[in-house]
């Protein structure tokens, strides 16, 4: 496996990138309101962070087969 050319540019600019990392940082949340229940639970929704982590891995999947002006060479 190689990485492309541009990786550094990719990581930086790409929106599929940037999706996929909220979507572990709302898989984390869904993990520390789980475990840490607290004031927090009452005021969401059981698995509201797992539901938004779907909706932006979704997001990213869409993100990373559409143009990306700002990544054309």
């Amino acid at each position: 496996m190689r990485l492309i050319e541009d990786c550094g540019a990719v990581l930086k600019r790409a929106w599929s990138v940037r999706l996929a990392l909220l979507t572990g940082v709302l898989s984390a949340l869904e993990l520390l309101v789980a475990v840490f229940a607290g004031p927090l639970t009452e005021k969401l929704p059981p698995g509201t962070f797992a539901t938004l982590a779907i909706l932006t891995s979704v997001a990213a999947a869409v993100a990373r087969i559409i143009p990306q002006r700002n990544l054309e060479p």
